[in-house]
């Protein structure tokens, strides 16, 4: 392969979703996967996702940096400490969970149990690069990366708690309350305000079919929004995340073990 083929494929810190967003959080899913596996075999120097489990159990109560740099030495690999720190102010790293906890060698700051599982993800799709990971999220996870999961997901949790198609249902539904109270009553209120005065009836009449055609106009563009976004979009899982952190990226749960 040409220095130009492997520029291409070379992964960078961007490119990969931050720590509590729901990008992470389903790339954190690929060490369950045989693809995955089947990298570490062949050379990729990660933890097995049975490595990972062990370790987040024998740190439940937190992990500080010195146990984590125990742990990747036991696994023969080496991060330097500047390079963990860099990742944790970008947000490739979780933050300590305990700012500072008083022990016989002092005040340490104590990490998520899931702070080696975060960065060995991170190490190794900066190892494996573009197309090795791409190859992992699509062929193992079947998940529909399509511009309308990733809206969906990436909807504020506040929204769900009202409209369970997100803030396409909250289109939906406004613009249908928008029609049976707004135009209704106002089509009502016409009729009666000026019963007497056919001049004034007709005058109204025509300025609230304008806002219906106007709320006609709204239900069509929220319906061809709806269908580009099911349609288009299928890129890489990758560049798929990497628009997700453009949108408002959803927290999600699970970060705080």
């Amino acid at each position: 392969m040409s220095g130009k083929g492997k520029r291409l494929t070379k992964l960078k810190l961007d490119d990969i979703p931050k720590v509590g967003t729901a990008g992470r959080k389903i790339m954190l899913l690929i060490t369950r996967h045989e693809e995955y596996k089947k990298a570490i075999e062949e050379g990729i120097p990660a933890f097995y996702e049975e490595e990972l489990s062990e370790i987040e159990k024998k740190y439940s109560d937190g992990i500080s940096q010195i146990d984590a740099q125990r742990e990747l030495k036991k696994k023969g690999l080496a991060v330097k400490q500047s390079v963990i720190q860099h990742y944790i102010k970008v947000g490739q790293l979780p933050k300590p969970r305990e700012a500072r906890r008083k022990t016989k060698k002092g005040a340490i700051s104590l990490y998520p149990s899931s702070f080696i599982r975060h960065l060995n993800l991170v190490r190794f799709a900066m190892i494996a690069g573009r197309k090795v990971f791409d190859e992992i999220l699509n062929a193992e996870l079947g998940v529909d990366f399509s511009d309308y999961f990733l809206l969906q997901h990436n909807t504020d949790d506040e929204c769900y708690e009202w409209y369970d198609d997100g803030f396409f249902g909250a289109f939906v539904v406004s613009l249908w309350r928008f029609e049976e109270f707004g135009l209704s009553y106002a089509s009502d209120a016409i009729e009666k305000a000026f019963k007497p005065n056919a001049k004034k009836q007709e005058k109204y009449r025509k300025r609230l079919e304008r806002i219906r055609k106007i709320k006609n106009k709204l239900e069509a563009e929220v319906k061809k929004f709806e269908e580009e976004a099911k349609e288009n979009g299928r890129l890489s899982m990758l560049q798929s995340f990497a628009l997700s952190e453009l949108l408002n990226p959803k927290q999600v749960s699970g970060e705080k073990k």
